[in-house]
């Protein structure tokens, strides 16, 4: 997608389109054409640098599966099933272990108006 930015940017090529038309023809916003040149140039023209995702330090939110909760799922999910099922689901586990809830369910309903 920045590729293409940059390409329908591109002025050597002569005159460029108005950026509400690029935006609209390449499926973006106004915002991300800005937010591309703005890195284009902060980057020295840099196309590499231009077009490819920064590399972050940690992951935005910690995982909650440390090296200890992974080995006792593994055991868990290796251990006969609990009587009345053949084999292991992803909610039996998650319901079975006492690992912490990492599953999309709402902890409290959703109001009436969402």
């Amino acid at each position: 997608m920045r590729a293409r930015v940059l390409l329908a940017l591109d002025t050597s090529v002569g005159e460029i389109d108005p950026k509400a038309v690029i935006a609209t023809r390449l499926g973006v916003s106004c915002e991300t054409l800005r937010l591309v040149a703005k890195r284009f140039a902060e980057t020295g023209g840099d196309i590499r640098a231009t077009t490819s995702r920064k590399k972050r330090d940690l992951p935005p939110v910690p995982s909650p599966v440390t090296g200890e909760v992974e080995a006792r799922l593994i055991a868990l999910a290796c251990s006969q099933p609990p009587a009345g099922h053949a084999r292991w689901s992803l909610r039996l586990l998650e319901n079975t272990s006492n690992s912490p809830r990492t599953s999309r369910t709402w902890t409290t309903p959703p109001s009436a108006g969402s």
